[in-house]
C-alpha cells in the first residue's frame, strides 16, 4: 500500500460515491455493523431473502482488511488440515470443511451471477514446494483435501516448471478452483449490488457518532429514543439481540475497525448489560 490511508488497490479501484452518515432515526429488520466483505455479503444475502437491512460502517467501505489484502482466493486453510478438524470436532467439522472446499467456486459464481467487476480470474491456486521434503507435505495436503472431494492435484517438478516458468521449485499442490480478485473493487461492487437490493448503507460513522451507536444498541430495553449528545439517536425498536423476536444486530468486523467496535461494545456492556444471547459477531 502507498500509505496508511490509501492502499494500492485504491489506485485501480477508482473512486465511488460515498454513502451518507447515519444522522437520524431509521427503521429496519436487521442492522449489519461493518462494511467489509463479510458485512456486505451478509447484507446482500439477507436482502435477497426478503429482509429489510441497514449496514453501518465506521469509516469507508473496505477501509480495513477487506480492502487491503492481497486478493488471493485460496480454498484451503493454513492452520489446520481437514483430518485435524475431524479429529478435533468429529462430524461437526464436515460442513465447515465443505464450506472451505467450495469457497472459491462460490465466490466466482457470485461474481458471475451479479456481474461484479473486480478483475476476477479463476486461474487456480498453486502452493510450490521449495525443497523435496516440502513436496512430501504438499502431497499429504493434496491427499487430505482430495479425500473430502476437493479437486486438488500434485504437480511434479516438470509440470511446476511449465506452470511457473521457473526451475527453482520442486513441484507442489494445485487447486484449480482458486484464483485472484481485486479486493477493493469487490467491496465496491458488492456495495453496488446491495444498494440495488434496497440495503441502506451508512458510512463514516466514526468517533463519537459510532460509539454512540453502540451505546444505543446496548440499551436494548430503553422505551424511548436515546439522545447521546453527538447528533445520533437510535430507538430501541430498531435492533434486537440475536435469538429474540425483534430486529437483529449483526456485527461484521475485521481489522482495526472491528476490534474497536468490539472493545467499545464490551466497554458499554459494563454499564448496559448485553441482551440475552449476546451480540452476533464475526471476524
Amino acid at each position: 500500500m502507498s500509505d496508511g490511508q490509501n492502499p494500492i488497490w485504491a489506485q485501480s479501484a477508482g473512486k465511488r460515491q460515498a454513502a451518507p452518515k447515519l444522522r437520524q432515526d431509521t427503521s429496519t429488520e436487521i442492522v449489519v455493523i461493518g462494511g467489509g466483505l463479510s458485512g456486505l455479503s451478509a447484507a446482500l444475502h439477507l436482502a435477497r431473502s426478503g429482509r429489510s437491512v441497514t449496514l453501518i460502517e465506521s469509516r469507508t467501505l473496505g477501509w480495513g482488511g477487506s480492502g487491503r489484502n492481497n486478493g488471493q482466493v485460496i480454498p484451503t486453510l493454513a492452520a489446520m488440515e481437514p483430518d485435524g478438524m475431524v479429529k478435533r470436532y468429529g462430524d461437526l467439522a464436515e460442513p465447515f470443511i465443505h464450506l472451505v472446499r467450495d469457497s472459491a467456486d462460490y465466490l466466482f459464481d457470485l461474481v458471475t451471477k451479479h456481474n461484479l467487476q473486480c478483475d476476477a480470474a479463476q486461474t487456480g491456486w498453486f502452493q510450490p514446494a521449495h525443497n523435496p521434503d516440502y513436496l512430501k507435505l504438499s502431497e499429504a495436503r493434496m491427499m487430505a483435501w482430495q479425500k473430502h472431494g476437493a479437486p486438488a492435484e500434485l504437480l511434479d517438478k516438470a509440470a511446476c516448471d511449465a506452470l511457473l516458468g521457473s526451475t527453482h521449485w520442486h513441484g507442489g499442490m494445485l487447486n484449480p478452483t482458486g484464483g485472484h480478485i481485486n479486493p477493493l473493487k469487490l467491496v465496491h461492487e458488492l456495495a453496488r449490488v446491495c444498494a440495488e437490493n434496497d440495503v441502506e448503507i451508512f458510512e463514516t460513522n466514526s468517533g463519537n457518532a459510532h460509539r454512540a451507536q453502540w451505546r444505543c444498541l446496548a440499551r436494548f430495553n430503553t422505551k424511548r429514543s436515546v439522545d447521546n449528545g453527538c447528533g445520533v439517536a437510535c430507538h430501541q425498536r430498531l435492533y434486537r439481540p440475536i435469538g429474540s423476536a425483534g430486529p437483529t444486530l449483526f456485527c461484521a468486523g475485521n481489522g482495526v475497525a472491528g476490534r474497536n467496535q468490539t472493545a467499545e461494545c464490551s466497554a458499554t456492556a459494563k454499564h448496559c448489560p448485553p441482551p440475552p444471547g449476546g451480540f452476533g459477531y464475526t471476524r
